[in-house]
Formats: structure tokens, sequence, C-alpha cells
């Protein structure tokens, strides 16, 4: 008999990377020839036509069903899923520590705080995690988890746009893409790009795409800007549709990320694919993610990382170099190793003759690519 397989996620949207993962994830599920639904607590917009309310999931045990919780934020689905006998897997996607947040969103923080407590108490009832890098498998660890698997992420198609390698002196675009929020550290960004403005380029501008979801956090970045004599330089753009954003990748000249705590980072992923030179601090999941594809800057100093984008952009075969470890990323991050790290770390607890077919067909497929 064909298992079923169904997805748990607290709030599906169509945008944010844990919900194109989760229905990448199903999509791959079905292609396989497996039974999957997802059911979430809260559906956003367009997202109701993807889901079903999780209080809709059959009360009675359900024979030769696996459930997956795509764990990421605080949610009643915890409980409800420590209480079914049916095997439980989780895909953890990380969650913010509090105490990156607490001096700007208490209420946040409060929320980011019952969100882990959730999820290590989740732990006794799951019979395998896996995530997405080594630096959440760590994260899982410390929450108690033991039988834990690393897979790629699905990361949404894109198109790759080559660029021409060459020094950039005067005007230089940096950008980041990331919500505005205080583990992001946008405010250590403005510190290392007015360094480099002083230093190297007085015409040099900071693009910062990403929806202000912390307004007091918000509000400090545009007096910091203002207070430090930069702000007419830097523009903050909010949250700009996938057109704009596409542009904005092609047209930058550096992707800079002064972020403090990704599980991930997936616009690291995105600035690859249009052969951006990258600079980021060595935190959290960023060596991972980057590999040899830019900068890593270790000491969180304004004057190491504003030196690392100069010598970036101004190094042409440094720059080649960085478009070959992009390649290398994009490979590890392909659709196709999505789908076989996915479905065979799945089958690992389901051990379904159809996923192992599945998954060997898709690997003959990549030993032929």
């Amino acid at each position: 008999m064909s298992p079923k397989i169904h997805q748990f996620i607290p709030s599906l949207s169509l945008r944010d990377a844990v919900g194109q993962h989760t229905l990448a994830l199903q999509q791959t599920l079905i292609e396989a020839g497996v039974e999957s639904e997802i059911y979430a607590d809260e559906m956003k917009g367009e997202a109701r036509s993807f889901a079903k309310s999780y209080r809709e999931f059959p009360r009675k045990f359900q024979e030769d069903t696996y459930l997956i919780y795509q764990g990421s934020t605080n949610s009643p689905m915890a409980s409800f899923l420590s209480q079914r006998h049916e095997p439980v897997l989780m895909n953890y996607h990380n969650i913010t520590p509090a105490e990156t947040v607490i001096d700007w969103d208490v209420g946040t923080a409060v929320a980011l705080g019952m969100a882990v407590a959730e999820i290590s108490r989740l732990a006794p009832h799951i019979t395998m995690a896996f995530t997405v890098s080594k630096f959440n498998a760590n994260d899982l660890v410390r929450l108690g988890y033991k039988n834990i698997e690393i897979a790629a992420p699905f990361i949404a198609l894109s198109e790759t746009h080559p660029r021409e390698c060459k020094p950039i002196k005067h005007g230089a675009k940096w950008l980041f893409v990331g919500r505005i929020v205080p583990n992001k550290a946008q405010h250590e960004l403005i510190k290392a790009f007015a360094t480099y403005q002083r230093i190297y380029d007085k015409d040099a501008i900071l693009q910062l795409v990403g929806n202000p979801a912390q307004k007091k956090y918000f509000d400090f970045l545009q007096a910091f800007a203002a207070e430090i004599g930069v702000a007419e330089s830097i523009e903050f753009l909010g949250s700009v549709t996938d057109e704009e954003l596409s542009l904005r990748y092609r047209s930058s000249d550096v992707f800079t990320c002064t972020s403090r705590h990704e599980g991930f980072c997936f616009p690291l992923i995105e600035a690859m694919r249009n052969s951006m030179p990258i600079v980021a601090y060595a935190s959290s999941a960023i060596p991972d993610t980057l590999g040899r594809a830019g900068v890593l800057v270790r000491d969180p100093d304004p004057i190491s990382f504003a030196s690392a984008v100069h010598i970036a952009l101004s190094d042409s075969d440094r720059q080649l170099e960085f478009q070959r470890g992009a390649a290398e990323q994009l490979e590890r991050y392909s659709i196709d190793r999505a789908k076989v790290e996915n479905l065979s770390t799945i089958n690992k607890v389901v051990k379904s003759d159809q996923l192992s077919r599945y998954v060997e067909k898709i690997s003959t497929k990549k030993g032929r690519v």
C-alpha cells in the first residue's frame, strides 16, 4: 500500500521561503505517487487554495500515514502533533533567538521563546528531524533532538544572469535583501557602508529591500543613518514586487550581509544566480550557504567589512573565482538535489519502495546531465 505523507505548517504563505519549500515538497511527494496534503493553522491570501485547516485532519489514527511538521514558529499544532500516534517528522527551519529582539519588541521576544519551548517539548514525540544546515542541526541538538539529518531546501527556480567581471571603483551599489529586524543587523551594515563611503567611494549607495517588520528598529535605523551622515545614500525600499527585486539584483554591484542569525539565508542563493560578488559576516549558517561564492568576514568590524567589499569590487580575478564558487553552490542547492535529499531522508522512516524508485529515477537523471 502506498504511504500517505501529510505536512503541517503553522502559517502558509506563497511568498515566504518556508511556504515555498512546503509546497515544493508536496509536489515532489505527489510526483513520486504519494498522497500528500498540507494542513495549516493560518493561510495567507491565495494560500487558502493549497491547504486545509489542521482542525480538519481526522481524529482517528491513520494507517500508513506519516506527518511532517514544518517547525518555524509557535503554534497550537505542536500540541496537536504531540498527541498523534502516527510517526511525526520535524522539518526544522530555525527560530530567531528571543534575546536578539527583546530590546526592540518584547511581544515578539515572548512569542519566539514560546516557539523554542514548543519545539523542545515536541522532541520526544518526533521519529526523525531534518533541516537545511549544520547550524540548524546544532540547534535541534540543544533542543533535545537525537535523530537528525540534513537535506537541501527547495528553492524557487529563477534564471541565472551572467555578468562581466570588472573593477567597480566609483558609485558602487550595495544590496541587502531581508526583513528589517534586529537579528539581520542592518545597523551593522549601515556602519560598514558609512566606513566604505568615507575611505573608498563617497558616491556609493546602499539599498535595503525588506519589510520593516519591527517599527522601533526601523525608526532607529533611519535616525542612525541620519546621525552618521549617510541617510541620503541609503534607500529603504520596503517590500517590492518579484520583478523589481530581480532588477535590483541585476543592477547592483555587490550583495552585502551583516546578519547575526540565519538558519540558511536564501537571498545569498539569489545573489549567486545573479553572479554578484558577495561579502558577508561569517555568522550562523552563512559560511555553509556561501561556500566559495564570496568573502566571509570573520572580524565583526566595520573597517574589515568595508575593506572586504573594496577588494571584492576591485579585483576582477577574484570576482571570477566567486562565480565559479557560486556555480558549485547552485548545484549543491538545485531542485533535483533537494528532491533526492528530502525524499531519501523521509524514506529512512517511511521505508517505501515507491519513494526509493523515484529517488533512483531523479538520481539517474542527474547522472546523465
